[in-house]
């Protein structure tokens, strides 16, 4: 009989820890947690067409692209810096450098607001300018 007290009594202790535990991450998960303006920034980039693009190029090789915010803004530049490309086993190849400046993240539609580097330009162009040249 002692054993199956033992038994019942280690079953009663696990379910009411159980029990415990499943409030918790009920009282976790209800409570909404704003993203912060580089998460949201992070998921708009990973939405372009082009970063699309390079993960489907990447998938053949069964890897993915990366973002870095690689600069926020200071009082010296307004930007948000991204960069975009391969974390690789030995070094980040990146492949693209995109801006935009803090004050446009939060609109729905980012595209027109974001600019990307023009390596043959030397310089950051609006994104739907490198579109058309690319495209052409």
């Amino acid at each position: 009989m002692s054993g199956i007290k033992i038994y019942c009594l280690c079953f009663l202790l696990f379910m009411v820890s159980a029990n415990i535990n499943a409030r918790d991450k009920v009282a976790c998960n209800s409570c909404q947690q704003s993203k912060s303006i580089e998460d949201i920034l992070i998921g708009k980039v990973f939405n372009l067409i082009e970063i699309k693009r390079l993960n489907v190029e990447l998938k053949k090789y069964k890897a993915s692209a990366s973002v870095m915010i690689t600069a926020k803004p200071t009082s010296d530049s307004p930007y948000y810096e991204v960069t975009v490309g391969y974390d690789g086993p030995v070094r980040f190849e990146s492949r693209y450098f995109f801006r935009i400046k803090k004050d446009r993240i939060n609109q729905s539609n980012i595209e027109p607001y974001i600019e990307v580097m023009d390596i043959a330009e030397a310089d950051y162009v609006p994104l739907l300018q490198y579109r058309k040249k690319s495209n052409k």
